[in-house]
């Protein structure tokens, strides 16, 4: 049988973790972008780091703030959360964020987006979908294939995708950046991030 999480036990488990970013001598905890072991950039969390979490067990981070003056130049693929003294509490796979420019519903059904990612979205990839009407969610790849020029990632049967609308962003990791490649220097942003504990 396979492990689930009553509604209550989600959110609890993701509030738990969140909340510990808050804690600490300094005024807010940090999220740095990392080239495997390279800091790239260094952003501050808002005070209280992340609201709290949603009946999916999904909490949203309050404003995160611009680093002006990124450290180092590389690609981003991790990301490290510290709480107010410094100390990690979360690491995470950083991916780049790539529009979604097909839908198809149902269970076992399909997200596109613009170029070849097949390698990337390989079977048993766990990728995400943020930013759309009714999809935003893990999913699970069972197979990726392309037709220029796009890429059809077809999700487990035993998933589905809910919503027609074609909206929203599909990215692998748990953090999805408008753009991985940093150059030492640069103002970097982070326009959104979520935090789930527990799948679903």
């Amino acid at each position: 049988m396979a492990l689930t999480h009553a509604q209550a036990a989600l959110q609890a488990a993701t509030d738990a973790v969140v909340d510990l970013i808050d804690v600490g001598a300094g005024a807010n905890g940090t999220l740095e972008l990392l080239d495997d072991t390279t800091v790239l950039s260094a952003h501050a969390f808002s005070a209280t780091a992340f609201g709290a979490a949603n009946a999916g067990g999904v909490a949203t981070a309050a404003a995160i703030g611009d680093d002006t003056d990124a450290d180092a130049t590389g690609t981003a693929d991790k990301a490290k959360i510290k709480d107010a003294d410094g100390d990690v509490v979360v690491t995470l796979d950083a991916g780049q964020k790539r529009d979604i420019t097909a839908v198809g519903t149902g269970a076992g059904g399909t997200f596109g987006i613009a170029g070849d990612h097949t390698t990337e979205l390989a079977a048993g990839t766990r990728f995400n979908v943020v930013g759309s009407t009714g999809n935003d969610g893990t999913y699970t790849v069972q197979s990726s294939s392309y037709g220029s020029p796009t890429t059809t990632i077809t999700v487990t049967a035993d998933e589905t995708v809910a919503d027609a609308t074609v909206d929203g962003q599909v990215h692998v990791g748990q953090i999805g950046l408008d753009n991985t490649s940093i150059e030492i220097h640069q103002t970097v942003s982070i326009s959104a991030l979520t935090y789930q504990a527990l799948p679903a």
